[in-house]
This record gives structure tokens, sequence and C-alpha cells, in this order.
């Protein structure tokens, strides 16, 4: 090698190097920004001393065991918070711990807590840390409105609002802020916490309420974040302030900041929210089916096409059938193999509108198409097409000609096997061990149980012929359980096919009963059965009652089989039984009526 050759070799790696320092540099400026940010924003409401930081650090100790006198050990708490509780809550540990300090607290506490905070919920909603405690503040106090309207919760000072003026109060002080609190990384959570509390019903996933990193973190501190309640009795207040806040948003959603809102992972859960609300949604949505262009893209898109989802479930027949023609019915199969938009075409499946869109998918599926999605990672779309398929009974043969086409079945007493394991027959029986249960597999076999009986025949009749012994591991598989479970649930399966099912296990039935999954399968036994399966059920448990009484899962399982009743009375037991036949048989007549003429 040239010495020149060195030379511009050493001046090229010397480039580098200086490039490296330089990113480097630029990183340790940002991270200094970053952290002066949070510093100025902690700063804000003040910092705890050392003293109070080790004080509360032990209140977090403490609120994880048991304490002698608890109320009056959250009195001494609270009274020493008195006057830092927004220097707590702008606090990284404080925060942490006064979540939980809220979730133990009585009614009384809170409603202090929250007039306290009075006056600065904008700031809190926007801080990274006081936040998380807006969201929980916000869940309990939803609590506490129920309780207080269903007069549950007694007002015990009224110098002190009602939770429910206090909710009010907070939202006042945001007025004019919504918009660009729904885009702001840390307030948008809370916008979606409160519109939740207003309508008093949980509109989005639990996933949406708290970002991943809070949750983690949360999982980490043990510090259990909200599950929001599915529905709760709210007073028409809320209602009032809902219908107010949605006006102001729509009003300032102009197409662009729409379009913005869509695409942002930000903005669009709140979006998906608006659009779940009569009081907007079908505006919403009209709205956006006015830009194909959009629409399109939306579809396409990791973080719109979710709220393409969100719109699909709130749409009306009509709104979904234009939905179809406008956007899949062109392109449906090249939707159908795409990474995003599957999901999308799923959605759209599941609420098809009727039964010639339907038949008008199932065209654009013939049988290559259709062997290329079940076996090639887009099997929720003929999972989606089964699912669809048990409200449309006259489409259910193509499907399951085309499902044993699929699967090149010609040994149809093994069908079940291939479905569960998605294995065509060939590769099936190639296989010298049983392979994985797949669960797409266990999900198609569950709605093909709810096909009409001709229909569903196949798959019935196959799972008869499965061996005990193979029946028992599927029973402690918590895939493969849930098919046995669809089984023995569904009305449209033959009494034959279920009863020797359950014949293989009434010897174990008190083993089943206290595994995890094997007790479902009792229960499903016991729930679905005639009198004498459920006596040989009864039978085999009560001998056994006071051991299975310390079992978690086998506890259940006596309080639903009435064991107690059982052993005390069996003629009264009897009559329980044939009380809650009539209430099956009257749901089995209501089946029969809507499948008549089928």
């Amino acid at each position: 090698m040239s010495e020149d050759q060195k030379k511009k070799r050493g001046r090229r790696g010397g480039k580098n190097k200086q490039e490296k320092r330089q990113k480097l540099e630029e990183e340790r400026v940002q991270e200094d920004e970053i952290v002066f940010a949070e510093e100025t924003q902690e700063a804000q409401f003040g910092i705890p001393d050392a003293d109070t930081r080790s004080y509360f650090q032990q209140i977090e100790n403490m609120l994880q065991e048991e304490v002698d006198d608890q109320e009056l050990f959250l009195e001494n708490v609270w009274e020493e918070l008195n006057g830092k509780e927004l220097m707590m809550a702008s606090d990284f540990d404080g925060s942490r711990i006064l979540e939980k300090l809220l979730r133990v607290s009585s009614d009384f506490q809170i409603r202090v807590f929250s007039d306290r905070l009075n006056g600065n919920y904008l700031q809190l909603f926007k801080h990274q840390y006081a936040s998380h405690v807006c969201q929980t503040l916000l869940y309990l106090g939803a609590d506490i409105v129920e309780r207080e309207f269903k007069g549950y919760s007694k007002v015990q000072d009224s110098n002190l609002p009602t939770m429910e003026r206090l909710v009010l109060l907070m939202g006042e002080q945001l007025n004019g802020e919504w918009l660009d609190l729904i885009l702001h990384q840390y307030g948008s959570f809370v916008v979606r916490a409160y519109i939740n509390v207003l309508a008093g019903e949980s509109l989005v996933q639990d996933s949406n309420i708290r970002s991943k990193k809070s949750q983690k973190y949360n999982k980490k501190h043990q510090n259990q974040t909200e599950r929001p309640k599915q529905a709760r009795a709210v007073p028409s207040s809320f209602s009032t302030v809902l219908q107010q806040i949605v006006s102001d948003l729509v009003k300032q959603l102009t197409p662009p900041k729409m379009h913005q809102l869509a695409f942002d992972q930000v903005g669009n859960p709140v979006l998906q929210i608006l659009v779940s609300l009569p009081q907007c949604g079908g505006e919403i949505i009209k709205s956006f089916m006015q830009d194909p262009d959009t629409i399109n893209s939306l579809i396409r898109d990791q973080i719109g096409s979710h709220l393409v989802e969100k719109m699909i479930q709130h749409s009306d027949p009509s709104i979904l059938k234009d939905f179809f023609e406008t956007y899949f019915k062109e392109q449906f199969l090249y939707l159908c193999k795409d990474m995003v938009a599957n999901f999308v075409v799923q959605r759209v499946i599941q609420k098809c509108p009727d039964e010639s869109v339907y038949e008008e998918m199932l065209s654009y599926l013939p049988l290559a198409e259709f062997k290329e999605l079940l076996f090639a990672a887009r099997a929720g779309i003929i999972v989606s097409m089964a699912e669809s398929a048990i409200r449309f009974p006259k489409q259910q043969s193509k499907f399951v000609q085309l499902l044993k086409d699929a699967f090149q079945c010609t040994d149809e007493p093994n069908i079940v096997y291939m479905i569960l394991y998605m294995k065509p027959q060939p590769r099936f029986e190639s296989h010298l061990m049983l392979p994985k249960i797949i669960l797409h597999g266990a999900l198609l076999l569950q709605h093909l149980f709810k096909f009409t009986k001709d229909n569903n025949k196949i798959f019935s009749n196959s799972m008869s012929g499965v061996k005990k012994e193979e029946l028992q591991d599927w029973l402690k598989d918590p895939i493969a359980s849930r098919v046995l479970d669809a089984l023995l649930e569904s009305p449209t399966v033959s009494k034959q096919a279920k009863r020797t099912i359950v014949e293989h296990f009434i010897p174990d039935m008190v083993k089943l009963a206290q595994d995890k999954y094997g007790s479902h399968f009792v229960d499903k036994c016991f729930s679905t059965g005639n009198l004498e399966t459920k006596t040989m059920i009864a039978q085999k448990l009560g001998p056994k009652e006071s051991s299975l009484k310390e079992n978690f899962h086998a506890k259940f399982i006596l309080r639903n089989c009435k064991i107690e009743l059982f052993k005390r009375s069996n003629a009264e037991w009897i009559e329980v039984q044939k009380g809650e036949k009539k209430k099956h048989k009257k749901k089995q007549d209501e089946i029969d009526e809507l499948f008549q003429g089928i």
C-alpha cells in the first residue's frame, strides 16, 4: 500500500471520528435540553426537600403493608400532605406515591385533594408526572360521582364541593384548550380519561388510556393502573358538558386539522373516542368519507387504520355498504394481503351489512387465494369470514367446502386436527408427532361449531373421534380448551356429539375442577348438560367438597353446581336444575325460531 493511500485512509478515518464526536455532542445537548425541560416543569410547583422525600418513601412502603389503624394512618398522611399536593403531584416519585395513596383513600379525602388542585388543572394535564395523578383522580372521582348519584356517598362538609362539581370545575378550566390538549404528548391521555368519565363508559381500549411506557413503569413499581368500568351512572350535567366540549371541538376540527389528528399517534385515539360518541360520530365519519384519498391512506397506515376500524364499528349498515363499495370492493384481495390494511378488512367482514355483500366478498376468494390467506400469515381474514358466516347460513356450505378444499381434506374424521394445527392433510399426515396448536385454527373451530347443524356436523363428528388422551392435553391448553368450551356452548351442535365428549371425562371431574382451564370445561359440562349429566357431575364432586373448597378454581365450580344444596336436599336441588333447564329451553326455542325456514 502506498504512502498516499495510507494518508488518504487516515484523513477519512479522522473525518469519521470527528463526525461521531459531533453526533455524540449533539445527542448530549438534546439530553441536557430534555433534562432541563423536565426539571423546569418539575420546579413549577416546587421540589420536595430530602426530609419530605424520605417521609413519603416510607409511606409508600407502608401502603403495601397492613397497618393497624388504616383510617388514622391515612388521616395523618393527608395532614402531612396539606399544602404540598401540587409539589408532590409534579414530582417523579411523589406522583407515583400519590396515585397509590389516592386508591386507598376515602371519598372525602379524594374530594379534598381534588379541591386543592383546583385552578391548576391546565398545567397539571400537560405535566409529565402530574398528568398521571390527574388520570387516577378522574377514574376514582368517577366512582365517587356514581356513588353520590345513587346516594351511597354522603357529603360530610357542606363547604366542600361534591365530586360531581369538582369534575365539572376541572372542565371549566380547560375551555378553549381542548384542541391543544388533544395533540399534547401528556395532555392527550388525560383528555381521553376526562371524556370517558363524562360519557359514563369506556370508549377506547385500556391500552389507549395509559401510554405503554406508563404501563410498564407502573407494573414495575406495583402501581396498578385503572381499568375503566364498561358503564357507570352519570348525572345529566356530565352529558351537558360533554355536548359542549364535543361541539367546540367539531367547530375547530377543519378537514386539514382532522387529517393531522388522524395520522398523529397522540391525537388519533381522541378522534377514535369522538367517532364513538353519538353526539358527533356520524358527522365526523361523513366528513372523512368526503375525502377518499385520506381514507385510502388511513387504511394502510399503522396509526390511521385504527381510526378506520373505529369508524366501521360505529357506522350504520347503509354507511358500511358505502364503505365497502368505495374503498374495498375494487381492491379487496390486495387489502387482505396488506400488512396493515388486512386488520381493517377483518373489521369490515365482521360488520358485513347484509348477505349480498358477504357473498360478494366470498366470490373474491377463489380456492388459490383462500389457501394463500389461510396459510400465509393472513388467517385472520378467513377467521373473520367464518365469524360473519354465522349470520348468513345460506353461505355456510360454500365456506365449508372452500375450507375442506384448502386443507385438501379427504379424511373427514381428522379435519379437526388439521384445522387446530393449521396443517393441510398431506403435511399433517407426514408429522410423526402432533405439531403446535395454532390460535387461528382454534378460533376458526369455535366459529364453525356455531354454524347450522348440517354445516357443523363434519366438525362435531370429527371432535367426537378424538382420543381421550389428546382431549386431556387440549383441556390443559389455554387455546385448545376454548374449542371444547365452544362445542359444548353451541346450540346447533348435536346432543350426541356433546354427550360423547362429556362422558369421556365424568370420572375425571374432581381433577379437572382443580385445574385453571379444566375448571372452565367442568362448568360448561354442567351448565349445558341435561339433568342426568348434572347429577353424575354432582355425584363425583359431592364427596370431595371439603378438599375442593380449598382450591381456588374448584370453589367456584362447587358454587355453580350448588353442591352444598345437592348434599343437603337432593329433591330441592333437582327442582332448581329443572328451573335452569326451562330457561335454557326458552333460549333454545328463540334460536330455533331465528333459523326457522333457512
